[in-house]
């Protein structure tokens, strides 16, 4: 009754009382034994516990208590998709689907996609990466939804992706360097071993092949915010993230780097459970930070744009481009404004493969959008979006140029070039558009200017009138 549910002791002693929560409390002594050891150790340590668990509970008869109904989820897809492949590209510029020979992922938990698709608690430690939004190569899309499932559309022989089950160096990783834990001061070492992965592959023309890199972290940073503003601070995470992109940038080349921005923790805070809290209060205790965390995480936001608004655009064969749909995520609610568990794993915090099937719609979506005029939130269950056949390519800060002018001018009849025939906008309607408007305002300027010379000459030929400057001139 008096019991202080983070005490150690007490806790063992409710679990010798409470059989039917036994599980459970077995997961708070592992989290707890967990948060004792070192950082370093911390998902050996996990790991370690819960197979402990396992061994001194029935788990078949007890599963109901953590269970959790999880099945992969495919998507629609509406495009169409050319028999015979346009010609190459040339340049980054012109970079469509049809040219992407890699994908390759670099970042934490959510790209190694841990317990995506765990059905318990006690599945939730495994890396299902091949479900990984960004990186997972699964089947296909049809059941699972992945940015490479995504691609394999158009090059069904693009290589890299994830399969199935594994950490970092397992063979099923490919290229997804991903590791649970990692922070943005070991984006540097994951760049690293990332460039030494695809020269190791035989595979892969290391410098012909167009690659494609997704670069997602900062969670476990903003975790840890809280506790050490300093060594978190905004200035050291996009430090980190610049060490890393400038050598990808010397190192590997024919490479587009999709730099999503990180999500404000701190919106998980109404995910409430007695599971749920104590994988809170313990794996991410600044979640519950809302001030100084969620400020800490738009600053996150802001030095990464400046940093991308000043560099990687001086190439024609590499380049970096914010994705900012993370930025408007809010938590998702069922039907009855209750927070939806059913996105995220059973430990609260992680994706599951629902969550993931929307990052990688969400992230597909954005990458077809032009800089300036992308979408900083997702659709729950939206469709995808198709390259139209005027702007078949990957937006970049370059190619986004013309888009960005035919917005702010109220063209924006751009519909995607999909199987149920929606009209694409036309390039020769937008310079007809904007050679018009042109045309329009020199006439208009041409004819203030008569009228003022006209009313400037009358008024200096009347002998009862004075000059009248042509800043008093009235319109």
């Amino acid at each position: 009754k008096h019991c202080d549910w983070k005490s150690y002791d007490c806790l063992y002693a409710l679990r010798v009382e409470m059989k039917l929560l036994y599980p459970l409390l077995n997961l708070a002594l592992v989290v707890i034994s967990a948060v004792k050891a070192d950082e370093s150790d911390y998902y050996q340590t996990m790991q370690d516990a819960f197979q402990s668990v396992e061994e001194q509970s029935d788990i078949t008869d007890q599963t109901n208590l953590t269970s959790w109904d999880v099945q992969a989820i495919g998507i629609d897809f509406p495009c169409t998709v050319d028999s015979v492949p346009p010609s190459e590209a040339k340049n980054i510029h012109e970079l469509t689907p049809y040219d992407i020979k890699v994908v390759a992922a670099m970042g934490d938990s959510i790209t190694a996609a841990f317990g995506a698709g765990a059905r318990n608690i006690f599945e939730a430690l495994i890396e299902y990466r091949g479900q990984s939004w960004s990186i997972g190569g699964d089947n296909d899309l049809s059941s699972v939804t992945t940015l490479p499932n995504i691609i394999k559309k158009y090059n069904p022989n693009v290589r890299g992706f994830s399969i199935k089950t594994g950490k970092s160096d397992s063979s099923n990783s490919k290229l997804n360097v991903a590791e649970s834990g990692a922070k943005s001061d070991s984006m540097r070492r994951q760049a690293e071993q990332l460039v030494n992965k695809i020269k190791a592959d035989k595979s892969i023309d290391f410098n012909n092949d167009w690659k494609l890199v997704t670069l997602w972290i900062g969670g476990n940073d903003l975790c840890a915010y809280c506790k050490n503003k300093e060594l978190y601070s905004p200035e050291n995470y996009v430090k980190n993230i610049e060490d890393a992109l400038d050598y990808l940038k010397d190192e590997l080349p024919r490479t587009f780097v999709n730099l999503v921005q990180i999500i404000d923790i701190t919106r998980l805070a109404p995910l409430r459970s007695f599971l749920c809290d104590i994988v809170h209060a313990f794996v991410c205790e600044c979640v519950n930070d809302d001030d100084d965390t969620s400020k800490a995480s738009a600053d996150y936001q802001e030095e990464c744009n400046k940093l991308v608004d000043n560099k990687y655009n001086d190439r024609d064969d590499f380049t970096v481009v914010i994705q900012p749909f993370f930025l408007g995520v809010e938590l998702p609610r069922d039907e009855n404004d209750n927070p939806d568990k059913s996105y995220f794993a059973p430990d609260c915090f992680h994706f599951s493969t629902k969550g993931h099937k929307e990052g990688a719609v969400a992230l597909w979506n954005n990458m077809l959008e032009p800089v300036g005029g992308k979408n900083t939130g997702w659709q729950l269950g939206g469709p995808i979006k198709c390259p139209s056949t005027d702007a078949p390519y990957f937006y970049t800060r370059i190619n986004s140029n013309l888009e960005v002018f035919n917005s702010q001018i109220g063209n924006t009849d751009d519909e995607p070039h999909s199987k149920d025939n929606s009209k694409d906008h036309s390039f020769a309607a937008i310079v007809t558009g904007t050679t018009v408007g042109v045309a329009v305002f020199i006439l208009a300027v041409m004819i203030t200017v008569v009228a003022v010379a006209y009313k400037v000459r009358r008024r200096n030929s009347s002998p009862d009138s004075e000059y009248l400057p042509l800043v008093d001139a009235k319109f």
